[in-house]
């Protein structure tokens, strides 16, 4: 029968998968001599397929090393980093420590021979090479918040920008907080107060054991509490402030006070020495005024080391005659604001 031009031809085995596919399909070796060549081929192939093989495992095991390397370079730079953090924060801890009891040792001195003041200015202390600032604040020289006059009391928050009707509130609640009796002032807060705005708990009806108790009185807000804090205190016990140690803050509030005249009076204060210091100021009634000095003193102390920086404040109590001569009110650390030494930088 003839093949027409159309027919499909028989496809053909090519010649060289006829010699591999014993070795393509793992068959047992061709026995005799003859192939002895396509044994050979075989073994070839296979020894060059298994390297192949071995060839990926080891770049995933490289790659997988590789990861691991990183993995741990990364932890290692991790802890050094911490170990560090925690070096320069007990360096600067220690520094802080250090001006605390330089302060102290100052305050110990007769008040004529002593190099530091005690209202508020700050110095600069260098040791090998890291910095510290310590500052002195007599608390004769702030409002005492349990004896301090109503008027002083009033004019602070007057200063602190707080309203007409605001003031009076507060400074009510103040006063029904801190006096011991259950008796609500006009526009005061006692306990039915402080349950009718859902609060758990009343009027005090004592003295304030520290400033920040200020924060639970009725009617103090936040922003109000960080405009008057500088300027208060729990430990003078005086029914006003001594001039020649206060704070401006603390200046400020007293009644009948005006800017030109403490800002006058706060140039003259730091261009004299202690012992020459006017102890009262131009139209200010002396009842708002106290020559108290001397007797608790706070110290704030801020130690930097590399970018670590620790702020502590201690409350001293000196009774110079006793032994022993001084005891420790209150301590306490925190972070200062950034900028607060002189060529600071942020921290990082």
């Amino acid at each position: 029968m003839l093949l027409t031009k159309n027919a499909e031809k028989t496809p053909q085995t090519p010649p060289w998968k006829e010699v591999l596919e014993p070795c393509l399909e793992r068959r047992p070796r061709v026995q005799g001599e003859n192939n002895s060549s396509v044994n050979m081929l075989c073994k070839s192939l296979n020894y060059h397929r298994q390297s192949g093989i071995a060839l990926i495992v080891v770049l995933w095991m490289l790659a997988l090393l590789t990861v691991m390397a990183g993995g741990y370079s990364a932890m290692m730079r991790t802890e050094t980093l911490l170990t560090a953090h925690q070096i320069h924060s007990a360096q600067s801890r220690a520094l802080a420590e250090a001006g605390i009891w330089l302060a102290v040792n100052e305050l110990m001195k007769p008040r004529l021979d002593r190099n530091w003041k005690s209202d508020g200015t700050a110095y600069d202390v260098e040791l090998h090479g890291d910095k510290m600032q310590v500052s002195i604040q007599d608390e004769s020289g702030k409002i005492d918040l349990n004896t301090a006059r109503v008027e002083l009391l009033h004019g602070l928050l007057k200063s602190a920008g707080v309203s007409d009707t605001q003031s009076i509130e507060l400074l009510h609640a103040i006063l029904d907080w801190r006096d011991r009796d259950n008796l609500e002032r006009k526009a005061g807060a006692e306990d039915n107060r402080y349950r009718l705005a859902g609060l758990t708990y009343g009027a005090k009806d004592g003295p304030f054991n520290s400033i920040d108790e200020l924060r639970l009185v009725m009617g103090m807000t936040e922003q109000i509490f960080k405009r008057i804090k500088s300027a208060l205190t729990i430990h003078s016990h005086q029914p006003g402030i001594n001039p020649t140690l206060a704070p401006r803050v603390s200046l400020m509030a007293l009644p009948g006070a005006q800017t030109d005249i403490i800002d006058e009076y706060l140039s003259t204060r730091g261009d004299s020495d202690s012992a020459s210091i006017p102890g009262s100021i131009p139209g200010i009634d002396n009842r708002f005024l106290t020559r108290s000095q001397d007797k608790t003193l706070s110290i704030t102390s801020i130690g930097r080391s590399a970018n670590s920086r620790i702020k502590l404040t201690a409350v001293i109590l000196f009774k110079r005659n006793a032994k022993p001569p001084f005891s420790v009110l209150s301590w306490h650390e925190g972070k200062p604001e950034p900028g607060i030494l002189k060529n600071d930088e942020p921290n990082t």
